[in-house]
């Protein structure tokens, strides 16, 4: 990364493993290498929005225009920054350092309901 000039890495909300309606969330077991090389690189990660898997998107039929950018892309990147905070991945690596664009996307809406989480 500091050999190509990189200052941070950039990640969606989900990868998709097997097919398209198979995610693997950030705060899975199984991502524990990347956020250790994160921390050890010392750099930040942008989670960029994306929309809800297909298999998640019925509540949107015939409201097809909400998935993208006017709902979904900011509810999904919501939903991953809570679980990451959920999860204590900032207990086990406080280094770490994550961007969540659009000003947060939901979550400074919500912090006052957030507050019994």
């Amino acid at each position: 990364m500091h050999e190509l000039g990189c200052v941070g890495a950039f990640v969606n909300c989900y990868p998709n493993i097997g097919d398209v309606n198979t995610a693997r969330y950030l705060d899975e077991p199984e991502t524990a290498p990347f956020w250790e090389q994160l921390e050890e690189l010392d750099v930040p990660v942008y989670i960029h929005p994306r929309t809800p898997q297909p298999d998640q998107q019925r509540i949107y039929r015939g409201y097809e225009s909400l998935v993208g950018d006017a709902w979904g892309f900011n509810a999904e990147t919501a939903i991953v920054g809570l679980r990451l905070m959920l999860s204590g991945l900032f207990d086990r690596h406080p280094r770490v350092n994550v961007v969540i664009g659009h000003m947060g996307e939901l979550l400074p809406l919500m912090l006052p309901a957030l507050s019994c989480v």
